[in-house]
């Protein structure tokens, strides 16, 4: 990685952790931002507040004032981890499953249905010049770790990478199975024999992983839920 504006003369092989608020405070999404924002932990469900009538985001928000009551400082990891942790409770000791009971399930189907929603309309087909900025000053032995399940720095990789970015290449760390092209960046010149390094501990919207190799979708934020392509904020962390 080019580390010159960071007063560092040499380049070196660098690792660069991405959190939530590096999606939260991407350049399309200032103070001046009308619709919902990426969302940071703490502020999912205010953000899923800012965004337009969908059902799953109603039923969601409907679940959480009446078990949680109208504070918006509930954090996405305090909800997932008490409601998915009572579902998981009930279902290990097999009790009656009336209707205030599969209440838990829905609100975690709720949860993942509401995701892409939210990103589509956070985020949709929208770049943004910092992780752009990012990407260009990468180099083959470089490595990314995002926590975030949006694919802004995969797009950014995409768009301005070059030939440094391969997500056929093992570019997430696991063999692509189908739909690399989707998000590798106009071929230029001779190809590297490596590829920078994305990795997502935490899944992506863009994944669907069989048989340890990974689909990817063109259209992350089109898919009907996020279940299956993340790893939700909870103590229970189950692999996809």
């Amino acid at each position: 990685m080019n580390l010159a504006p960071f007063s560092v003369p040499a380049r070196r092989k660098t690792l660069v952790v991405l959190g939530a608020g590096a999606s939260h405070g991407s350049r399309f999404a200032g103070a001046r931002c009308r619709g919902p924002r990426p969302p940071l932990d703490l502020g999912f469900f205010s953000e899923l507040q800012r965004a337009s009538s969908a059902k799953p985001i109603e039923e969601l928000l409907q679940f959480v004032r009446k078990q949680f009551g109208p504070s918006t400082t509930l954090s996405m990891e305090e909800f997932f981890s008490q409601v998915e942790y009572t579902n998981r409770f009930i279902q290990t000791l097999s009790v009656d499953r009336g209707p205030k009971v599969r209440r838990y399930q829905r609100a975690l189907a709720w949860f993942y249905e509401s995701l892409p929603l939210l990103f589509r309309e956070a985020i949709g087909e929208r770049s943004c010049r910092y992780h752009e900025a990012l990407a260009r000053s990468l180099q083959t032995d470089d490595v990314v770790m995002s926590f975030n399940y949006d694919c802004l720095i995969d797009r950014a990789l995409k768009e301005a990478a070059g030939n440094n970015w391969d997500p056929e290449n093992m570019g997430y760390g696991y063999p692509v199975s189908e739909g690399g092209e989707a998000w590798k960046g106009e071929s230029r010149g001779q190809q590297p024999k490596r590829s920078i390094t994305l990795l997502k501990p935490h899944g992506s919207m863009n994944w669907r992983i069989t048989n340890g190799t990974l689909a990817l979708d063109h259209d992350p934020y089109e898919a009907a839920t996020a279940d299956g392509r993340i790893i939700p904020p909870t103590w229970f962390k189950a692999l996809i």
